[in-house]
């Protein structure tokens, strides 16, 4: 039998919407609070009107790929089969001169260098390799010294270590080795060279970084977010805008009320489902939280984003679907082509380019103007030959806060202690990217949002936050 409860839903990303979509279908009363003006949290389009028509992009590049047959499905039932469209993956990356194929295949990339480096290359390897097969060092909880184990000293320093560093904008020995074994999958010699030189496995825990092909809604990824919300409010549920949380009173371990900063207040509910940063959602329970987990919660940090993008007046501007920029000399870690992914995203016989600077907010490059912004990258963009200036339309700029959560290497003892802090309200559940803080891919945050509904249905004991990537659903 279902519950017959209510949910407030604190986020309208991904993960809420989709929990809100499964409780609503599920006939179940659900209201969903969003702080920001519009809904879709990091899975937002921005369109830009100009003479020449409207461009459209993502909050960053993002493409649809899972394993899993029911976030398929889901997928494809909300956005509607003629509304997706299967798109060829192409990325390099960008590395004293050349372009390297990205994820990076240790294997070919040597074909590409100096014959000297690439026997120093070789040489690193197979020292790294003994070494840690055979001494079985233990010392490894850091970004730095999980790669260089599996890799050796010579493809770290060429392909990793500064990418790693602009893109986090700390040093590798400060990240912990999770992040690295969540996100390089080829560990062994004999792996990369098969993937180097054949399609993967699909049924490979590597195959879903290197997979070929992938889905995505032809008008950009909001089409998801605004499909799901029309489902909602169509069933007569609500979806609040501008409506930040301020306060959570709990009693007894549980929450039984909620403010906002618009004055507004909530009572009447059962369970609480929050997708907002840790530390945010901390911050909002005040002083009953102990002084330590506030510290451990301040203690996790997010990492931000600016895009800063160009409508331009030709057909393409790159090969590829997205370029990686390691090297501090070019102002941004990836650029994307929307014309990539979406046929709806530029108008005909035109095409954008879409720029990403991971930064912290309040940082030089977050503070720094607009026109500047647009100044230091469309040069940089002009001297790649990606565009001339008289081809450019239009340009915009945008700031995103916690794009990415950052695991530094006291991130899973401040994570534990946050976690097991929050385990103790009765009424809360945790789901998404943020919510969690997890670097999760959407197919996942969906699982999140989809299991959390089935769980307060009282259809399943399974807890949302236990799905991640170590799971079977690993992508």
């Amino acid at each position: 039998m279902i519950k017959d409860e209510k949910t407030v839903i604190i986020g309208a990303g991904l993960a809420g919407l989709s929990c809100g979509y499964e409780l609503t279908k599920l006939g179940l009363p659900v209201t969903i609070y969003e702080a920001n003006d519009s809904i879709g949290g990091l899975s937002r389009t921005l369109w830009y009107n100009t003479p020449e028509g409207k461009f459209g992009s993502d909050f960053g590049g993002h493409r649809f790929l899972t394993r899993e047959k029911q976030i398929e499905q889901f997928f494809f039932n909300v956005i509607g089969n003629e509304n997706v469209e299967k798109r060829q993956r192409s990325s390099h990356i960008l590395l004293k001169g050349k372009y390297f194929d990205y994820p990076i295949k240790p294997f070919s990339a040597l074909l590409k260098m100096p014959i000297w480096l690439t026997i120093k290359a070789g040489f690193t390897y197979w020292y790294a390799f003994f070494r840690y097969w055979f001494a079985r060092r233990n010392s490894e909880d850091n970004f730095e010294d999980w790669v260089k184990h599996r890799f050796g000293s010579t493809l770290y320093n060429l392909f990793f270590r500064d990418y790693t560093q602009k893109t986090w904008g700390i040093n590798p020995r400060k990240i912990s080795s999770v992040w690295a074994a969540e996100r390089i999958k080829a560990t062994n010699f004999f792996v990369m060279i098969k993937n180097s030189l054949f399609r993967p496995d699909p049924k490979s825990k590597i195959a879903m970084t290197l997979y070929k092909q992938f889905y995505y809604p032809k008008n950009g990824i909001q089409m998801l977010s605004d499909n799901m919300a029309k489902f909602i409010r169509n069933n007569n549920q609500e979806i609040f805008t501008n409506a930040r949380l301020l306060k959570i009173e709990i009693n007894n371990e549980v929450i039984n009320r909620l403010e906002f900063e618009t004055g507004d207040s909530i009572d009447n509910f059962n369970t609480l489902v929050s997708s907002i940063p840790l530390p945010t959602l901390i911050d909002a329970m005040g002083e009953i939280v102990p002084k330590n987990i506030q510290k451990a919660a301040k203690n996790l940090q997010y990492r931000d984003l600016i895009l800063i993008g160009f409508m331009l007046d030709k057909p393409e501007a790159i090969k590829d679907s997205w370029i990686y920029f390691p090297e501090d000399r070019h102002y941004f870690v990836r650029i994307s082509e929307p014309s990539k992914y979406g046929s709806g995203m530029c108008p005909k016989g035109k095409t954008s380019i879409v720029t990403e600077i991971t930064c912290s907010m309040g940082d030089s490059k977050w503070e720094m103007s607009n026109d500047e912004l647009k100044k230091q990258v469309r040069d940089q963009l002009i001297d790649l030959d990606f565009f001339s200036e008289k081809e450019i339309i239009g340009s915009f700029v945008e700031r995103i806060t916690h794009a990415y959560p950052l695991f530094d290497v006291d991130f899973e003892k401040n994570l534990s202690m946050v976690l097991s802090f929050l385990s103790q309200i009765q009424n809360l559940e945790l789901i998404g990217r943020t919510g969690t803080f997890q670097y999760l891919n959407m197919d996942i945050v969906l699982l999140h949002g989809l299991s959390c509904a089935r769980k307060i249905a009282g259809l399943t004991e399974k807890s949302a936050t236990m799905i991640s990537h170590d799971s079977q659903w690993v992508g």
